[in-house]
């Protein structure tokens, strides 16, 4: 062993000073068996460390994007929610329907 073990900023590892490039804002990704949209990542004055906001397709979420006063984002009542980023699971895009290129076979 070479004791040069210091390989983990891939996939979904946090080190709590990163965060997963797949984690930006506008990403689509499921959190707590909801879906949604990420629209805040990043510390805020509620709570310390690294914070993900997201908008949630339905009205599941606890709050619009404020918390204790502070916008962190914009959305609809009861549709946003703040987690850690080790509770997020990115949506991985569909490659079928974000190709520009549709293919129709006759029959």
């Amino acid at each position: 062993m070479s004791g040069h073990r210091r390989q983990s900023t891939a996939g979904s590892s946090y080190n709590g000073s990163e965060l997963s490039s797949e984690l930006k804002v506008g990403a689509r990704v499921q959190v707590q068996g909801k879906s949604g949209t990420i629209r805040y990542a990043g510390t805020t004055s509620f709570q310390t460390g690294k914070w993900i906001g997201i908008e949630l397709d339905d009205a599941q979420g606890k709050n619009s994007g404020v918390v204790q006063g502070k916008r962190y984002f914009d959305c609809k009542a009861n549709h946003g929610v703040f987690v850690r980023p080790s509770q997020v699971r990115p949506i991985p895009s569909d490659p079928v329907h974000s190709s520009s290129e549709v293919n129709f076979t006759a029959t």
